[in-house]
């Protein structure tokens, strides 16, 4: 099988985040998704490894930040390639507080969505959370989106593990 195949598929790159009583952090995810119009739901798929899905199963909401395509690899970085257990990942990026006390990133982003999980289904080594989107807006409509694409080709940007 030529695994370089799944890089043809068109992805955005974003920060899925959580929190949970005194918790919270957030990861790079490319899986996310629209799945339904009415009512809004988005598809997101997290691996069980990452400390914010263990935040998202105890608190049963999320947000997500659309990534802009000049977002600085530190922050790619951070919420990429290190855990949530042991560093702030919000302590030095732009961000506000939503419904639940979720952590929404507003620097570096084009817009920003609040959700609560209406399903989920377990895969194996991830989650697919259904979530229906409580409240959503742009923070930047003169941009352009990160895509795993322009990561993976221009940035030469690879996957974590999990």
């Amino acid at each position: 099988m030529d695994f370089d195949a799944f890089y043809k598929l068109t992805y955005g790159l974003y920060v899925v985040s959580s929190a949970n009583e005194n918790k919270e952090s957030g990861f790079i995810s490319n899986t996310v998704m629209q799945v339904t119009a009415e009512p809004v739901q988005l598809a997101v798929c997290s691996s069980k490894d990452n400390f914010t899905t263990e935040l998202i199963l105890q608190s049963k909401h999320l947000a997500i930040s659309a990534l802009a395509i000049d977002t600085p690899r530190e922050l790619i970085g951070l919420f990429g390639y290190k855990s949530g257990r042991e560093n702030d990942k919000f302590a030095s990026y732009k961000h506000f507080r939503g419904n639940h006390n979720v952590p929404v990133l507003t620097e570096s982003t084009l817009a920003w969505f609040q959700c609560h999980v209406v399903s989920e289904q377990d895969l194996g080594t991830h989650y697919l959370f259904i979530v229906n989107v409580d409240n959503c807006s742009l923070t930047n409509i003169k941009n352009e989106p990160m895509t795993y694409a322009y990561y993976r080709d221009v940035l030469k940007g690879k996957s974590p593990k999990s």
